[in-house]
């Protein structure tokens, strides 16, 4: 595979894990949401998750401004 194809599916998982953990917020407490319940509606491997956190709230320190409980009705990009 070629680099650019490679950087494309990653930006794809994490927008992905991004988003679907948005919606999750936006339904239930973060003490609530489990990794299963990410990957499931991520469609994605545990494994996969794994390789780009190392739990969830390693995903929601990834992009604090869109995942930000507060903040999750509103329409902020994640800012690298």
């Amino acid at each position: 595979m070629h680099t650019n194809k490679v950087e494309i599916k990653m930006v794809k998982t994490e927008d992905a894990l991004i988003n679907t953990m948005s919606m999750l917020l936006k339904m239930h407490n973060l003490e609530d949401i489990e990794i299963s319940d990410i990957c499931k509606e991520a469609q994605i491997d545990r494994a996969v998750f794994y390789a780009y956190f190392t739990n969830k709230y390693d995903l929601l320190n990834y992009c604090p401004e869109y995942l930000n409980p507060e903040n999750i009705n509103k329409s902020n990009a994640c800012k690298q």
